[in-house]
């Protein structure tokens, strides 16, 4: 997408601010899957909900504002899958905490923000450390859920760094953003001025314009005019030769061949 357009300090801010939490999260919720380590529970369910308080005013905004133009004309399946990692990446930043709150506190292990409580856990009187869910069914959908955006937004994020970089290569949907003065899909080469003007593109190149050209120390000798060339010696005889409709004059000067101006189909006029 073109950065061209003028995005807000706002939506920046909020981008890179969303983009942190949530490389951060997926890194710490595989770190906990994978290692099975619990202590790291309440931090990850903290963290996301903070997120979640960035991450609703950035959906609404770029939902009001729409995506950024492109920066040229991308085919067809290259625009599809920016558009399409675009709208996963939305919508699975919004999916992910949701249904992480929805786990947790229809599951009974309640919600707590750094010791700010929003869903109180429920233990089980029978099986200590263990709790009672509230809704089995919705802990469970909320379980696959966090399951399938986590993977999703991962592969989103890998594609979308992908794409960001790609203009190193000359090619990628955010090539304004990174590319050299020639390098990229958007270099221009300079276009050559108007004849007789003096430009940038004179000076880029080392070529002195013609406004610039430099003079000779050493003046060439002027040329003659026609009232200041030589006289020519008096002919000795004159012939006329007719070619066709166009009429010619040929002088014949001693001791020298006869010269012909254009001749096509002569007769010679005695």
């Amino acid at each position: 997408m073109s950065t061209a357009t003028s995005l807000s300090t706002t939506t920046r801010l909020l981008h890179w601010l969303v983009a942190l939490l949530m490389i951060g999260l997926l890194c710490v919720g595989f770190a906990m899957a994978t290692f099975e380590i619990y202590a790291l529970y309440p931090l990850h369910k903290a963290v996301g909900m903070l997120a979640l308080l960035l991450i609703v005013p950035r959906a609404v905004l770029r939902l009001l504002q729409g995506w950024p133009a492109p920066v040229r004309h991308y085919p067809a399946w290259e625009h599809g899958l920016a558009v399409l990692m675009h709208w996963v990446l939305l919508l699975g930043t919004l999916l992910m905490p949701l249904s992480g709150l929805v786990m947790s506190a229809a599951g009974g292990h309640g919600v707590d923000v750094f010791g700010f409580e929003l869903f109180a856990a429920q233990p089980d009187p029978a099986r200590p450390g263990e709790v009672l869910p509230l809704n089995a069914t919705a802990a469970g959908i909320g379980h696959t859920l966090h399951w399938l955006a986590g993977y999703a937004v991962a592969a989103a994020v890998v594609l979308h760094v992908a794409g960001a970089l790609a203009p190193c290569a000359g090619q990628g949907p955010h090539a304004a953003a990174h590319a050299g003065p020639l390098g990229g899909v958007n270099a221009q080469l300079p276009r050559a001025p108007p004849r007789g003007s003096s430009s940038v593109f004179d000076r880029t190149l080392q070529l002195p314009s013609r406004r610039e050209a430099p003079v000779s120390s050493t003046r060439p000798a002027p040329l003659l005019s026609v009232r200041q060339a030589p006289p020519c010696p008096a002919p000795s005889k004159q012939r006329q030769l007719f070619i066709g409709r166009q009429r010619a004059v040929v002088i014949a000067a001693e001791g020298r061949p006869l010269r012909m101006l254009r001749v096509r189909q002569a007769r010679v006029a005695m």
